[in-house]
């Protein structure tokens, strides 16, 4: 990879997950570990209202984002990914994409969350097998020959 890439997009969560249910993480954003680690992903934290507490909410994690939006090394993206998907995936579905983009023309990544979706038995459908497809950009002339071949 690139010395600086930039990378964009998010892997939603659907139900969040109460951040007290990841309190010792390392991709909580202000953990001592995601700084200290410089993990390439982090939690994207929100307030959840709650409706049966006046003025009360909690915290959620709602998705998985990059560590930054600056251009930034993201040395280990695809591991540090699967590891954050790991740790919040159970009983949710997690599903979107994350794009990498380095300097250089036609260097271009991205990682996909995938599930496998089966039935709960109870009606619903439950999400399980959780794989990264990490698929690379090629750049093609119209007549099909890559880029840089003459």
């Amino acid at each position: 990879m690139s010395e600086e890439n930039r990378v964009t997009g998010v892997i939603t969560l659907i139900p969040p997950l109460g951040v007290d249910e990841v309190a010792d993480s390392r991709f909580l954003p202000d953990s001592m570990e995601t700084r200290a680690f410089r993990n390439d992903v982090v939690f994207q934290i929100a307030e959840q209202v709650l409706p049966d507490v006046p003025g009360g909410f909690r915290r959620v994690v709602i998705a998985i984002k990059p560590f930054s939006e600056d251009r930034y090394s993201f040395n280990n993206l695809e591991d540090h990914l699967r590891a954050a998907v790991a740790e919040v995936s159970a009983g949710r579905r997690a599903g979107g994409t994350l794009i990498r983009w380095g300097r250089a023309q036609g260097d271009v990544e991205r990682f996909q969350v995938r599930a496998k979706a089966e039935p709960d038995g109870h009606g619903g459908v439950r999400f399980t097998d959780y794989t990264i497809v990490r698929e690379t950009a090629e750049l093609r002339w119209p007549d099909g020959t890559p880029v840089g071949e003459v």
